[in-house]
């Protein structure tokens, strides 16, 4: 298999796990995104192309999963890369764990306020009202969850760097 065959297989295996069980979780797990982790690890390791295929294809099968039409997932995952490309190049040019939640902090951010817009933005074209079901409480809770666990999956895969850059995800 090619190294992006098996990229993507891995994407996919990800955000079916993502939209199959997201509406069964509580309020701040139903937000957390593994998808998003998966990305910032390809832009951590310098696979920016890695990101940017992971980013549309995440996108995609979210849209075609979820039943969201307009692309508002590929919207929000391709801009976010693109944040985090610039962030981890241009700002924070190095792989220091305040540099990596403040790049997980701007992810999560910048996704979730895309694809809030984005929602907003098609529900009042089609003249419905948006109700969002998540309390603020639980995206504040899910925003800390989602960075702590930026934190530890980077930690693992700084304690395990062999077994990462030789893995089937992110080989050269």
């Amino acid at each position: 298999m090619t190294r992006y065959l098996r990229w993507i297989l891995a994407v996919l295996a990800v955000v079916t796990l993502e939209v199959i069980l997201a509406p069964f979780l509580p309020g701040p797990l139903r937000l957390l995104r593994p998808s998003l982790l998966l990305v910032m690890a390809a832009v951590t390791q310098f696979r920016f192309n890695k990101a940017v295929v992971g980013a549309v294809g995440i996108g995609l099968l979210a849209d075609i999963l979820a039943a969201v039409p307009g692309g508002g997932h590929v919207f929000g995952m391709v801009l976010t890369v693109i944040v985090m490309i610039v962030l981890f190049t241009r700002v924070l040019t190095n792989v220091s764990l305040p540099a990596l939640a403040g790049l997980n902090a701007a992810s999560f951010i910048v996704y979730y306020g895309t694809y809030l817009s984005f929602r907003v933005a098609q529900e009042s074209l089609n003249g419905h009202l948006v109700f969002w079901s998540v309390s603020w409480p639980a995206l504040v809770a899910a925003f800390f969850l989602q960075t702590f666990g930026g934190l530890i999956f980077h930690w693992s895969v700084r304690r395990s760097r062999d077994w990462f850059e030789s893995s089937f995800i992110l080989a050269r």
